[in-house]
């Protein structure tokens, strides 16, 4: 039996592993140069994958909340724009109207009072606002408005003020519509009387930022606006130009008071949008300090990639250059 081709075969046979080891290992480093990660997750976590689970796990975490912190930091900011709209409709029309009232001009009186209606129409607009599909000022109940067509309100307060003899009885009816336990919570604010969960800033600590269209504070600028149409119009019984700026002027005075009001609300919503500002950095602050443990353990140095990829090409290509040349290797080829 001839043994004497064997250590040809041996070493063409090693020749050959060591070939499919080098293509592995460039396979291997064409990825990770491509994608910038390890291959080899357990390895690089020190056979301890959990580190890494946990540390993506975390970093999910982190996303949803931070996708929660932007989408309620757009909601404050709507519902700000919304009281502004409030505030900017009550807060030069009570002086103003109480400048002409005081001089018992009838005539000046009504041209201020006049955008009342349109003013109230305007603030109902405001306060039926939605924002990604949900409104904001009808508590839980997010698929509806929170209050009726502003038309429908005035309509109704003027059918209850047309039996009143006398601005008093006027003031009275509109008073008793916005008071608790008024029409205006049955018929005009038609929204939820529960408030929509607040957001969580970090574990246990959660704000509270809604506002209903049916607050106190709310109510005051309506109740306002309303008077002022009331009185405007003439609506209630024995409407002379006496009565009518009796009436006006209670209108007056509750614009002046209900413009503090609406801007506490604000200013209560103001700092909500600070804390949210502060919940986000914090959360940013976080999502990179996650992403530094994580590619510290996954990423994979861009150069150090790239110069394992040349090495292991270079050592490809001359181990094919030596299969060639061995391939070539005969008796013939020899003794030329």
């Amino acid at each position: 039996m001839d043994f004497q081709g064997l250590p040809d075969l041996l070493a063409s046979g090693r020749l050959q592993r060591r070939v499919a080891q080098v293509s592995s290992d460039l396979i291997r480093a064409t990825e990770e140069t491509t994608t910038g990660r390890v291959s080899d997750l357990i390895a690089a976590s020190n056979n301890d994958p959990a580190r890494i689970a946990g540390l993506e796990r975390a970093l999910t975490l982190n996303n949803n909340q931070s996708g929660i912190l932007d989408v309620s930091t757009l909601r404050a900011a709507t519902t700000q724009e919304s009281l502004e709209i409030v505030q900017g409709a009550v807060e030069s029309f009570g002086p103003e109207l109480l400048a002409s009232v005081s001089i018992n001009d009838i005539s000046s009186a009504d041209r201020k009072a006049a955008p009342a209606r349109d003013a109230f129409a305007t603030v109902v607009a405001a306060l039926n606002a939605r924002f990604g599909g949900r409104t904001l000022f009808a508590g839980t109940a997010t698929d509806q408005a929170a209050l009726a067509p502003a038309d429908q309100i005035l309509a109704e307060i003027q059918t209850l003020t047309a039996a009143a003899t006398g601005p008093a009885a006027a003031i009275a009816v509109v008073d008793a519509y916005f008071a608790p336990g008024g029409g205006f919570e049955t018929t005009g604010y038609v929204g939820s009387t529960t408030d929509v969960v607040g957001v969580e800033l970090a574990e246990g600590a959660r704000l509270d930022y809604a506002i209903r269209a049916d607050d106190p504070q709310i109510r005051g600028a309506l109740r306002s606006l309303a008077l002022a149409v009331v009185g405007n119009e003439g609506s209630f019984g024995a409407a002379d130009n006496a009565s009518r700026l009796t009436v006006l002027e209670a209108s007056a005075e509750a614009a002046i008071q209900s413009t503090p009001e609406v801007i506490d609300l604000r200013a209560a919503l103001g700092v909500a949008e600070e804390r949210l500002d502060v919940a986000k950095t914090r959360v940013s602050g976080e999502r990179s300090f996650l992403n530094q443990a994580l590619n510290a353990i996954v990423q994979r140095d861009p150069f150090e990639a790239a110069t394992e990829f040349t090495a292991l090409e270079r050592q490809l290509q001359t181990m094919f250059s030596i299969t060639a040349r061995l391939s070539q290797l005969n008796l013939n080829n020899f003794i030329r």
